[in-house]
């Protein structure tokens, strides 16, 4: 895509880190997360290594 990249500031009160709360997925749905998150965030991690971004 030939669209610019727009870097804007970040709003006052974003938080640096989300953590979604599930709590009624799990009620309502009967819904749980497949993958744990160390698990997710070891794959994660291995994947950007493998682009080059741990540098």
């Amino acid at each position: 895509s030939n669209a610019p990249v727009v870097y804007k500031d970040p709003v006052v009160d974003d938080p640096k880190q989300r953590r979604p709360d599930i709590t009624l997925a799990k009620f309502w749905l009967n819904w749980e997360p497949k993958v744990s998150l160390p698990l997710k965030h070891r794959n994660e991690s291995s994947y950007w290594i493998s682009l080059g971004f741990n540098k």
